[in-house]
């Protein structure tokens, strides 16, 4: 499913390159749906993939894990954004201005189209990966609740998430200061005291810091 995107008109004719589950040269973002045949819980999460803004690693971090959250009653939507680092953009596009405004995009077009998609409208939220993440935690630090003078029914619509999740995410000195940056939660691990792990032994509870 296309999304609007000005700034890459010139170039939308041209093909995506593939290698592998890997996608790059992307300058029509999309998204694609995965949606519930049963169980439907109402939730929706929208999947930014990694890939270091110079590709998209639409296998583990994209379409399998939609997979995963359909099967499990949660709508899911992959993204493909446009790729600030992509060496054969030219330098044509930057995280805040193409990449965030696709990935803003995303969440407005999954709630102006929440009540089609059996979704509940304020239960839409964003999972990134690496790079993915940086755009996830921009999505909540930065967002609008939409122009409801605008002539596209999509932008009248919010783009805040309801939740996010940031998986090993790349978070630039752009985050540094900001108000509303994440907090973001290291985990270690805990043993008893004199506890050693032997082979096969499984691993002590996790707990966060």
């Amino acid at each position: 499913m296309a999304q609007w995107s000005p700034g890459s008109e010139a170039r939308r004719s041209e093909p995506e390159k593939l290698d592998g589950s890997n996608v790059s040269n992307v300058h029509n973002p999309t998204i694609t749906p995965y949606l519930p045949a049963k169980d439907n819980t109402g939730l929706a999460v929208i999947i930014a993939p990694g890939g270091g803004h110079s590709k998209l690693c639409l296998g583990h971090e994209g379409y399998a894990l939609a997979e995963w959250f359909q099967d499990h009653g949660i709508a899911a939507f992959v993204l493909k954004y446009r790729l600030a680092r992509d060496k054969d953009s030219n330098g044509a596009y930057t995280i805040q201005d193409h990449a965030m405004a696709d990935t803003r995009r995303a969440l407005r077009t999954v709630r102006s189209r929440a009540q089609e998609w059996g979704i509940k409208a304020d239960k839409i939220g964003i999972i990134g990966f690496s790079a993915g993440g940086e755009l996830a935690a921009f999505s909540a630090m930065k967002s609008d609740a939409g122009d409801a003078s605008s002539a596209d029914p999509v932008e009248k619509v919010s783009s805040r998430p309801d939740f996010q999740a940031l998986i090993y995410p790349h978070l630039q000195p752009l985050h540094r200061g900001e108000r509303h940056a994440p907090a973001l939660h290291r985990l270690r691990l805990r043993r008893p005291p004199g506890h050693r792990r032997r082979h096969g032994q499984p691993l002590p509870q996790i707990q966060g810091r």
